[in-house]
């Protein structure tokens, strides 16, 4: 999944220390990092790769064949959404 991610042109941080999932967790909210992807046994054995919004309390279950794509999605709304934000501030709406 890593390698698919790189190939198709998404930045990705790569967590392989010898930490608790927790810790993980909490150190890439503390960076910001938008869209975590967790690949663990639970979520395989739930059918596929755990994804979650940083914004949001929410997860969900995707099928490893969906990853890529469902990451390049997720993207595109974060980008989306972000432009919105920011034009939103700039014309005081």
């Amino acid at each position: 999944l890593y390698e698919q991610l790189m190939q198709a042109g998404v930045e990705v941080l790569y967590d392989d220390r010898e930490a608790t999932p927790g810790v993980k967790f909490a150190d890439a909210d503390l960076i910001g990092v938008p869209l975590r992807v967790t690949v663990s046994t639970r979520s395989l054995e739930r059918g596929g790769v755990e994804l979650k919004r940083r914004d949001s309390a929410e997860t969900a279950i995707v099928p490893m064949e969906d990853a890529v794509r469902r990451v390049q999605e997720e993207i595109t709304r974060l980008y989306r959404e972000v432009g919105e934000r920011k034009w939103g501030a700039i014309i005081g709406l």
